[in-house]
């Protein structure tokens, strides 16, 4: 396997040798199928980055329908590459996090128990690696530790104390 080119090697080479050196940084995006998360999986799918939509069990289907849009069996549009993600099945945290560099979440409105939940998630996004996470949280966060999201922060923050984690928040203004 060849040496990874430095940094200074980098800014010598042109545009496609650079590109072709640089390592692709997947992003996944939790909540990917709704108003917000398709917004932020186009904008990165426009900025050429690799998004992965992490969708529930009920959204595999939509395998089938790439398949028959590929092969032009259908009409309807194809959907990003997704894995399958299950809050309610720790199981499913670590395959789904794999290769992933970075991460938004938004936390699904059928989640109350942020601590059983959604901290074990974020705890193996750390142990695979993932180094970025932007939250979308809510107005008020800040001042309401009751609410879920006011949970979720302070959970980044406390794993962004502990490894190197750099976390994002988002709240509306």
């Amino acid at each position: 396997m060849a040496a990874r080119p430095s940094r200074t090697s980098l800014i010598d080479m042109s545009n496609s040798e650079r590109e072709a050196n640089e390592v692709k940084r997947q992003t996944g995006v939790v909540g990917a199928t709704g108003f917000v998360g398709s917004a932020v999986m186009r904008a990165l799918r426009n900025a050429g980055e690799d998004a992965i939509s992490l969708v529930p069990r009920a959204l595999v289907h939509d395998a089938e329908c790439n398949a028959k849009a590929k092969a032009g069996l259908s009409d309807a549009p194809m959907n990003p590459i997704f894995r399958r993600l299950e809050f309610h099945d720790a199981r499913t945290f670590a395959p789904v996090m794999y290769g992933l560099k970075r991460l938004f979440l938004m936390r699904p409105p059928a989640i109350g128990n942020v601590e059983r939940q959604v901290f074990p998630l974020l705890d193996v996004a750390v142990k695979t690696g993932v180094e970025r996470i932007a939250f979308l949280s809510v107005a008020g966060a800040e001042t309401r530790a009751y609410l879920p999201h006011a949970k979720i922060e302070a959970r980044l923050a406390l794993l962004a104390r502990r490894a190197a984690l750099t976390r994002r928040r988002k709240r509306p203004q």
